[in-house]
């Protein structure tokens, strides 16, 4: 499904950059000139906003706080939002949130103090991400406080 998402991110004229274990699926995006990054850390040092949909806990984990992992450079970030879309059990996602909490952004942003971790599975499977029409599921308090729906239904505006 992620590649579905990448693909409508880049038709809705966003700033995508992509890794995968896959080679075939690295190659896919290369064809289809989106740049692709050797590591997950490497994704987040071109990044503000990372948005990550993996099929297991481990796979998680290993992008978080492998080697080359989202979380290295040192705790230091440069993406202040991480989305996290996968199928996951909730210790899962309270590891990584606590491991984040930890870490502290690069340079500051307007909007951000510190790096920020969301909990947001999706709803509509494969049919849905083809089609742009994936319904995330994104805890109230943070939606309040992050993001504001915009006129298209698709797309979410940063709160200021």
């Amino acid at each position: 499904m992620g590649s579905h998402m990448a693909r409508n991110l880049v038709r809705a004229g966003y700033r995508v950059s992509v890794h995968d274990i896959n080679e075939d699926a690295m190659n896919k995006f290369s064809d289809d000139g989106i740049p692709t990054k050797r590591s997950p850390l490497e994704v987040s040092e071109s990044s503000d906003v990372v948005i990550t949909m993996l099929p297991s806990s481990a796979h998680v984990l290993d992008v978080y706080s492998g080697g080359n992992g989202l979380l290295g450079n040192g705790g230091h970030l440069g993406p202040w939002l991480y989305i996290d879309s996968s199928t996951v059990d909730p210790q899962t996602s309270r590891t990584i949130s606590t491991d984040m909490s930890r870490c502290s952004l690069k340079e500051r942003k307007g909007y951000a103090e510190k790096p920020m971790m969301l909990d947001a599975p999706v709803s509509g499977g494969v049919p849905a991400a083809e089609a742009g029409t994936l319904t995330f599921m994104v805890p109230f308090l943070a939606s309040q406080n992050l993001l504001l729906p915009s006129e298209n239904t698709e797309t979410l505006l940063v709160k200021n």
